[in-house]
């Protein structure tokens, strides 16, 4: 995994901010219904552009929040991340199991996962299902 700069690490921590504030809101008001993926389902609470002043000058980013949800006894997940950018996956319930390439590790609840793209996430669990907070950023 790669060293974030300084400049990202402040957008990250306020990115991260504006997730938490999301992931509060109440699963089932029917506002964000989850829809299937193939292996996994996916809620989507929209994308917004943020724009960002750096010592080079502004820079424009789409940001997008989605909770994924991997249900237990339905095997692996695979999950394809778009071609480029930055994603960042949190386990909000449940232990999963994570392949990316060849590395396999157990990601716990609410440890952050910063991801480069593009990659293929396979996400598993034995007997719980597992909800996970996405934050795609892209320029």
């Amino acid at each position: 995994m790669k060293k974030i700069q300084p400049n990202r690490l402040l957008l990250v921590a306020f990115l991260l901010g504006i997730v938490s504030a999301l992931a509060q809101e109440p699963e089932n008001t029917g506002a964000y219904p989850f829809r299937s993926q193939d292996s996994y389902d996916e809620s989507r609470f929209g994308s917004y552009t943020v724009t960002i002043k750096t010592t080079r000058g502004e820079k424009v980013l789409r940001v997008s929040f989605a909770k994924l949800r991997v249900v237990a006894g339905k095997g692996s997940a695979t999950i394809k991340l778009p071609e480029r950018g930055l994603v960042l996956l949190q386990p909000t319930a449940g232990t999963a199991q994570v392949q990316i390439g060849r590395e396999k590790f157990s990601a716990l609840e609410g440890e952050w996962l910063r991801l480069p793209l593009p990659t293929t996430l396979v996400v598993s669990t034995d007997d719980d299902s597992i909800l996970m907070d996405a934050l795609l950023i892209e320029e």
